[in-house]
C-alpha cells in the first residue's frame, strides 16, 4: 500500500565512498590515541601511524591519550568539509614546556 504525502521527500544518497567524507589523520607522536567523533568512538591510532577514516565531518573530533599515565586534557577540533588531514603532533614552548596538539591541514 503506498501512501501519500502532502510534502516533497527528499531525495537519499547513496554512499558510494566520496572524497567528501574522506579525513587522514595523522598521529606524529610516540603516544596511542583514542578518537571519538562526538560522542562516538572510533577507536584508537597508534604511534608514528596513518589512518584513514570515513566519517560525516560535522560536529567534533577528539582525541585522547590511550593506555598511558600522562595527564593529557582531550584534543579537539572542529570539522567541516574542507577538512582533508589532521596530524596530532608534540610541541615545545621556551625549551621547557612540551604539549600535545591537533592541527588541520586543509
Amino acid at each position: 500500500m503506498q501512501r501519500w504525502w502532502p510534502w516533497s521527500r527528499s531525495r537519499i544518497g547513496l554512499g558510494l565512498d566520496s572524497d567528501d567524507d574522506l579525513l587522514i589523520l595523522r598521529n606524529t607522536t610516540t603516544v596511542p590515541w583514542m578518537l571519538y567523533h562526538g560522542y562516538h568512538r572510533l577507536g584508537p591510532v597508534e604511534p608514528e601511524q596513518a589512518l584513514t577514516l570515513h566519517i560525516s565531518k560535522h560536529g567534533t573530533l577528539s582525541a585522547r591519550p590511550h593506555g598511558t599515565a600522562d595527564a593529557v586534557d582531550y584534543l579537539a577540533l572542529p570539522l567541516n568539509q574542507r577538512v582533508t588531514e589532521i596530524y596530532i603532533y608534540r610541541r615545545t614552548f621556551n625549551h621547557e614546556h612540551e604539549v600535545y596538539d591537533m592541527r588541520v591541514m586543509a
